[in-house]
């Protein structure tokens, strides 16, 4: 898949999973699975597999159905091939509107179903996805906790909601570029989302690189090197 049609699936399943109302891990979850099918697509020969199959507005449908049913936020089908439909087809000259039940309402039930299959055997039903938002509150927590941090320089009260809006925002931007959430581990990508969110406020770090991977290093979750990879990374965005 060229980086066009890449990044319109990308699109898709941010408009789509806001439509469903689908919550914020659920759609990164169908992200980062189409980041593994899509670097799965670039290697391999997919001539066999019926091209309705891969068509972008397909990828996007079996991949929110998929991250809903992983992540337990469950949604209909039918209302997922509305939602991806209108955002496929609605512009500003020309709103197709929602889908009936009838002919091209089933066709693309059918294809979805056939999508599913195929994302399914390229994952070899591996769904599970680690994320580095379920980090964010023990790092923002522990951050919080340090004596060293005062109201003016540090995070306390509303300082504390900021940062973790912003970690949060810097996390959804990471999971959503291939080369970095298939980089990094979902812990490294944490701590370098929370680092780089608190220089955006101005926060100080109470702690060394070095000092503050030092608990998660000795579990063997992030090392420094890898911390300060991740932050690299991830400055770029700041």
């Amino acid at each position: 898949m060229d980086h066009f049609a890449a990044a319109n699936v990308l699109r898709l399943l941010s408009i789509s999973g806001h439509l469903l109302r689908l919550p914020a891990t659920t759609r990164a979850t169908a992200v980062v699975l189409f980041h593994r099918v899509n670097d799965y697509l670039k290697t391999t020969d997919m001539s066999n597999v019926p091209q309705d199959a891969l068509r972008e507005q397909a990828l996007v449908m079996a991949l929110l159905n998929l991250a809903s049913k992983q992540t337990e936020s469950h949604r209909k089908l039918r209302d997922i091939v509305n939602c991806t439909y209108w955002a496929y087809n609605h512009n500003a000259s020309q709103d197709k509107g929602h889908l009936q039940i009838g002919k091209e309402y089933w066709t693309w039930r059918d294809i979805l179903v056939t999508t599913e299959l195929v994302v399914l055997r390229i994952l070899n039903f591996d769904l599970q996805v680690h994320l580095p938002f379920q980090w964010l509150p023990e790092i923002i927590d522990d951050i919080c906790a340090q004596d060293k941090w005062d109201f003016s320089g540090g995070v306390g009260g509303r300082n504390a909601i900021l940062l973790a809006q912003v970690s949060w925002d810097y996390v959804c931007l990471a999971v959503s570029v291939e080369r970095i959430v298939t980089k990094h581990s979902a812990l490294s990508l944490a701590l370098a989302c929370v680092f780089v969110a608190m220089k955006a406020a101005k926060f100080r770090l109470p702690w060394t690189v070095e000092k503050w991977c030092g608990p998660y290093q000795k579990q063997g979750s992030c090392t420094v090197d890898q911390l300060r990879d991740a932050i690299k990374d991830m400055s770029r965005f700041a």
